[in-house]
């Protein structure tokens, strides 16, 4: 018997049978059942995210093999807006964004609560759209968006549309930054990305929009004291 060698189809068929055993999950703990292109699209989604985020480790490499995994202030006179969302079971979705300066300084921090089911980078496309929306309505237009979800980056700087509820919110975050002068898109690892994932975990306990201009609060305020140099 001749077996495959090729990588990336072993990888496929792990994603699957790893899809399979969660879809199986699902029915006896929830008694929500999944159908077969559903069991595909989430095996194809982690597969892609897990090799992007590979690719992505690879770019964050410096000197001496360490990884960079703390949030990078943007340039001078730039702003960067980081975005997540935070899911429970309760078919809950939280999400949160904070835009901060050059030097590390909040500049508009929000969070916001989804009630209802998603895949994953539904909620985390779903938090970029409503990070964008604050922002906007608080008078900033030039920004950089950071993810630390690859489906949802690469999607934007690609300016990728499909016929889905994921690609209904990319229309709706294209329309937005249409008004916008300046926008770029990076990738971060969650390690980066801890204010924004704060936020988003705080919008599942307070249960409604929250906005703060040039303030945040307490408890998610340490962790941005932990992104600023020392």
């Amino acid at each position: 018997m001749q077996v495959c060698k090729n990588s990336e189809w072993w990888e496929i068929f792990w994603m699957l049978c790893w899809s399979i055993w969660l879809g199986r999950n699902e029915w006896n703990f929830n008694g929500r059942e999944w159908d077969d292109r559903r069991r595909i699209d989430r095996a194809v989604s982690v597969g892609v995210e897990y090799k992007h985020a590979a690719e992505g480790g690879q770019a964050h490499l410096r000197k001496g093999g360490s990884v960079i995994t703390k949030w990078e202030a943007p340039g001078q006179d730039l702003l960067k807006l980081n975005v997540d969302a935070a899911f429970k079971k309760e078919a809950r979705v939280g999400m949160g964004a904070v835009l901060r300066d050059c030097v590390g300084d909040v500049l508009m921090a929000m969070c916001d609560l989804w009630k209802g089911e998603c895949e994953v980078h539904v909620g985390e496309a779903m938090a970029v759209r409503q990070g964008i929306k604050v922002a906007m309505e608080a008078g900033f237009l030039s920004f950089i968006i950071e993810t630390d979800n690859t489906t949802v980056y690469h999607a934007l700087k690609n300016k990728k549309t499909e016929a889905s509820a994921f690609g209904l919110i990319l229309k709706d975050i294209y329309l937005l930054l249409s008004s916008c002068v300046n926008i770029s898109y990076s990738w971060v690892r969650r390690e980066g990305n801890m204010v924004a994932h704060s936020l988003a975990k705080k919008s599942i306990s307070m249960g409604e929009l929250g906005v703060w201009l040039e303030d945040i609060p307490d408890d998610v305020g340490v962790f941005v004291k932990d992104d600023l140099p020392a």
